[in-house]
């Protein structure tokens, strides 16, 4: 049986892991890819109970150049935050190892 090398454009799913300290396992292969598009994801959060918990239906995309240092936790009211929980990236993986 021959091996061959399967080329398509797909659409795939995942986590993104980034780690630049070391610590990695060595099961966990690299993979080298361009970054299309960055987005940050925010989601609102509303003071129930004594604790902060998510609302459905208002987590919002943000485009932006480059992932942000530190995410923001805005005010909206005494109850309501608006937190940024997350960053989504297109990556196009043509030619990767």
């Amino acid at each position: 049986m021959r091996a061959e090398t399967v080329r398509e454009r797909s659409r795939m799913r995942g986590t993104l892991v980034e780690e630049h300290h070391g610590g990695v396992p060595e099961s966990l292969h690299a993979t080298h890819a361009k970054v299309r598009r960055i987005q940050v994801a925010t989601q609102e959060f509303r003071l129930t109970g004594g604790a902060f918990s998510p609302v459905s239906g208002t987590t919002r995309l943000r485009e932006v150049t480059r992932v942000p240092e530190a995410f923001r936790n805005e005010r909206v009211s005494e109850a309501t935050r608006r937190i940024e929980i997350g960053v989504l990236c297109d990556i196009d993986t043509d030619g990767a190892s």
